[in-house]
């Protein structure tokens, strides 16, 4: 008999709503997919250690039920669980703030529509990405992630997004943390190297390692990217005055900040970056805060099923 599908949910998605619905929506969710086993996480990193118990209890369809930081755990205790990735396959239901990754699927991040498009699912095979984060008191961190991992600003508004209570949802409290960060953030600069070529030293206000397009809540960072394009879109927002910042920050919202002067776009595989100044640039890695510079991040090319339907154009 096949094993039931494991729902890996996190229920203090979307500042606790999640945990609170969970027992009003549980039985129709039991009624859509048949057999399933819920694992809650309980802590941070609960994600991964839930996946790993699923898989040993014989689950092969994974689904997160939770926000992207939910997902991104969900997906790196596939990627360390040893199991084939043929094997197993990852279905992502959006119950978060932000709903950043799930902007790309057919049912965006309605919740209860992606459910019913799990229900058939034809699995692509998308690219995944790796970051090391060297030089921790513990020794180096190596962490994959779905969708963007930042340095600059980026991991300040993480910071100060998952401070907030987030009951104001997801494009609000990602504008405030923003605001927030922009106040205090003083532009480091960053010493990016891509694919093995020196690109450069940039003063830095964000550096985004785009596989996924959108993040903090709505910004269209890369509008071009591709999940299934074996490459990363690498989008540098540089330091410049009060209105350059300001006309940047509004067009993020419609993707049209790649045409402004402050915005270099590159395209590679394998990026390594570092201060080159006493400030810090902080790393966000799926709307998750992870210290500073200095990381290396590398693109697992095909690397996972995702079961979720997509929009036409993005894989």
């Amino acid at each position: 008999m096949e094993a039931p599908i494991a729902i890996i949910m996190n229920p203090v998605a979307k500042g606790g709503a999640l945990g609170k619905l969970w027992s009003d929506w549980e039985p129709g969710f039991r009624k859509l997919f048949g057999p399933i086993r819920v694992y809650e996480t309980r802590e941070a990193g609960g994600g991964v250690t839930q996946v790993q118990n699923a898989l040993c209890q014989g689950a092969r369809r994974i689904f997160s039920l939770g926000g992207d930081g939910t997902h991104s755990e969900v997906l790196h205790g596939m990627m360390v669980s040893g199991v084939p990735s043929e094997a197993m396959s990852l279905g992502l239901l959006p119950a978060g703030t932000g709903g950043d990754f799930s902007r790309l699927f057919q049912g965006g991040h309605d919740l209860f529509a992606t459910a019913q498009s799990l229900l058939s699912p034809i699995p692509h095979r998308i690219d995944v990405g790796k970051v090391v984060l060297p030089h921790r008191r513990d020794g180096a961190i190596t962490r994959y992630f779905l969708n963007i991992t930042s340095f600059g600003i980026g991991g300040l508004v993480d910071k100060f997004a998952n401070e907030s209570s987030k009951r104001w949802g997801g494009f609000q409290t990602f504008l405030l943390a923003s605001l927030r960060a922009a106040a205090v953030y003083k532009p480091a600069l960053v010493r990016l190297v891509i694919d093995g070529e020196d690109r450069g030293v940039f003063p830095t206000t964000n550096i985004c390692v785009c596989n996924g397009r959108y993040g903090g809540g709505g910004m269209l960072h890369s509008p071009h990217s591709r999940i299934g394009d074996g490459q990363f879109e690498i989008v540098v927002l540089r330091k410049g005055t009060l209105m350059q910042m300001g006309e940047s920050f509004v067009k993020l919202y419609s993707g049209n900040h790649l045409d402004t002067e402050l915005v270099t776009v590159f395209s590679g595989k394998h990026i390594e970056a570092e201060c080159q100044s006493n400030l810090r640039a902080y790393v966000d890695i799926d709307g998750e805060y992870y210290g500073t510079l200095p990381v290396e991040i590398s693109l697992c090319p095909q690397a996972i099923q995702l079961e979720n339907p997509l929009k036409e154009g993005v894989l």
